[in-house]
């Protein structure tokens, strides 16, 4: 799976013998497709072209157009089809509530850009359950980005103390559904993956440094050596002190 944003020149884009699928999603303005022989279809405003393997397309108008897309394939497609999950025909629809679609299609882009491809999955499937649900008004993806951005500062800053209930009071949710949010597209517990990123972080200190194993631990916010030593044991296998000592020997 891959995706891409980008305002596009004033020319047709022809999509022939391809083997993939594509969501092509134009975010405003005019674009006019034909597929095979069939007569030519014209949508104004959002719209979303799903492309699929075996046909011709051949899309685009005279002005440009600025649209985002994600290509896939795979055995899991072939499961969302025989579901309903992805609607092939008709292959272009126009979207009559667009600004949340618009948000989640640019976190999975973004997502795929990063190399996320366990989030982008979890978005791709998001969008899809969406196409089923065009006129209902903004949900829970808007807060989709805030729930990204939640994680990669809990990896950037693993020894920082985080609160649950103060974070989902700035998205405007409760903290149940943060919790949710954020096993839906991190893929784990906030509390599981905070603990992870602080033992990650703390095992590169005890194999570059002599920082004594008390401060490590109080550091990332153990409630004691002995707490940290546990923890520390029951996801690596070893004590941080033999895991330091192994660590420095090699």
């Amino acid at each position: 799976m891959h995706g891409a944003t980008g305002l596009h020149p004033d020319r047709p884009i022809i999509l022939d013998d391809r083997d993939y699928y594509c969501l092509q999603y134009n975010r405003n303005g005019t674009i006019i497709v034909q597929m095979d022989t069939e007569a030519p279809q014209e949508v104004v405003g959002p719209s979303l072209l799903i492309t699929s393997p075996g046909h011709r397309f051949l899309f685009g108008n005279d002005e440009g157009w600025n649209h985002n897309f994600i290509a896939f394939r795979g055995e899991r497609v072939k499961d969302y089809i025989r579901s309903g999950l992805l609607p092939v025909v008709p292959a272009l629809r126009r979207l009559t509530s667009a600004n949340d679609f618009s948000d989640l299609f640019e976190c999975c882009v973004r997502a795929l850009r990063d190399g996320d491809h366990l989030q982008a999955s979890h978005l791709f499937e998001g969008l899809l359950v969406r196409l089923h649900k065009p006129s209902e008004e903004s949900k829970p993806l808007a807060h989709y980005e805030a729930v990204r951005e939640l994680a990669a500062t809990m990896r950037d800053a693993p020894d920082e103390h985080y609160d649950l209930e103060q974070c989902a009071s700035g998205m405007h949710i409760s903290e149940a559904h943060l919790r949710r949010l954020f096993r839906s597209l991190i893929g784990s517990p906030p509390k599981k993956f905070l603990l992870q990123c602080r033992l990650n972080a703390a095992s590169e200190w005890l194999a570059a440094s002599r920082m004594p194993i008390k401060q490590i631990a109080s550091h990332y916010q153990f409630e004691s050596v002995h707490h940290f030593s546990r923890v520390f044991k029951n996801h690596c296998g070893v004590p941080p002190g033999r895991f330091r000592r192994e660590a420095l020997g090699r």
